[in-house]
């Protein structure tokens, strides 16, 4: 059973790489670039949301004084 998997998973990891090897390079980077876009910034992907509840935190405060 096991051989029967792992002929799926080289399967679908040669039609990935192909797929991607077929793509104009200009479609690559566009894609790279959109996904760079999409990430969250270095505050969050290393503090989590710390830096946003403070950032919440800060502008509520300002409001009330």
């Amino acid at each position: 059973m096991a051989d029967h998997d792992y002929d799926k998973l080289v399967r679908y990891m040669a039609e990935r790489f192909t797929q991607y090897l077929e793509m104009p390079a200009e479609v690559r980077k566009q894609r790279k670039r959109e996904r760079a876009q999409a990430r969250p910034g270095w505050a969050i992907r290393w503090f989590g949301l710390l830096p946003l509840a403070v950032a919440h935190w800060r502008r509520t405060w300002r409001k009330r004084r």
